[in-house]
């Protein structure tokens, strides 16, 4: 197939399934209609191949938008008229071809594919109680260390899943890209974690050969003091010594 229309839908508003194909309808009719009207006649002949993307946020809608404005590729996008899910004037999706493969490659070659979860409640209730498992178990750690971790609290990079949910039951729509975002952020996470975990091990292998060295002083110390309290006790154990240290002080004089 030599030609194809790309309908990118953004995954951040939480719309639901349903919404979503609904968008991106409307993202398909309206960017048809600008087309060429011999890329529209060869991508029906073909067969309308589509395919769905993602935009994690407005400014990705709008640079994609900007992108094919600038390479010359036909694009519409889609304003909600807020009757539903979301506020009136938002944009939800865009709308790019049909156009030959090799003119939208130009702009869509790095989209993902739009990749929707839609898990059973029971799964997504394990997923929850896992990452707050996770996450009441590392602010555990934390206040055992007294770690100063700067980035998001790593109680809510691991309990993303209670954010799922409730998107869910909401009747929103959760992503693979969005479970992966939250994965790769939890990893990013934790290995900081490790790293100060590890920073506080170190400065804790120093304290103990620290105080090695200092209780080797204090028992020099205290077997000197033993035996200066021996010579008190009993100095006519140590005459000869005294001797020998009279003999040098003679000597010196």
């Amino acid at each position: 197939m030599d030609y194809k229309q790309i309908i990118v839908i953004r995954t951040d508003l939480g719309m639901s399934v349903g919404k979503m194909i609904v968008q991106g309808c409307h993202a398909s009719m309206l960017a048809s209609r600008l087309a060429r009207d011999e890329d529209i006649d060869a991508w029906m002949k073909e067969g309308y191949r589509k395919i769905i993307c993602e935009a994690r946020s407005l400014e990705d809608l709008k640079a994609i938008a900007a992108s094919c404005e600038e390479k010359g590729v036909s694009c519409c996008s889609v304003e909600d008229l807020g009757l539903t899910e979301i506020e009136p004037g938002t944009l939800t999706a865009l709308g790019i071809g049909p156009a030959k493969n090799s003119e939208i490659n130009k702009v869509t070659k790095r989209l993902e594919k739009l990749d929707i979860i839609i898990p059973g409640k029971d799964e997504i209730k394990r997923m929850t109680d896992l990452g707050i498992g996770f996450a009441e178990s590392s602010e555990f750690w934390r206040k055992m260390y007294h770690l100063e971790h700067r980035h998001t609290s790593f109680c809510c990079d691991l309990s993303e899943s209670v954010k799922f949910l409730e998107i869910l039951e909401k009747g929103g729509t959760v992503t693979k890209r969005m479970i992966k975002d939250a994965l790769f952020k939890a990893r990013e996470t934790y290995r900081d974690l490790a790293t100060e975990l590890n920073n506080k091990d170190d400065d804790i292998d120093e304290l103990k050969a620290d105080l090695f060295a200092a209780n080797s002083t204090i028992a020099v110390k205290d077997a000197r003091i033993r035996e200066l309290e021996r010579r008190i006790r009993c100095p006519e154990e140590f005459e000869e010594d005294l001797g020998f240290v009279e003999v040098l002080n003679d000597e010196k004089a």
